[in-house]
């Protein structure tokens, strides 16, 4: 079940309720061999494809702050870095 607090995001590319139900009364870690066809496309197709978006946003966001980060660094003069890591 989901934690009290969470807060849900309406939209209407998200999940149909049948598809939310199913996901949310998945075990905490299911075996793919035990759950019905349905629930691996559902995961397949939609929940996966969601998760590697989030996933490459988030990466190209830490990027982008490192590169920031190292910017103000090398203007400032400052080492980030111990010698041995270069």
């Amino acid at each position: 079940m989901l934690p009290v607090g969470t807060k849900l995001k309406l939209n209407s590319h998200g999940l149909s309720y049948k598809e939310f139900r199913a996901i949310i009364h998945l075990t905490e870690l299911p075996k793919f061999s035990s759950l019905p066809t349905d629930t691996l496309l559902l995961l397949r197709d939609k929940i996966f494809v969601l998760l590697d978006y989030d996933t490459d946003f988030f990466i190209e966001k830490w990027l982008k702050l490192k590169s920031q980060i190292e910017e103000v660094a090398k203007e400032r003069e400052i080492s980030l870095y111990s010698s041995e890591q270069k």
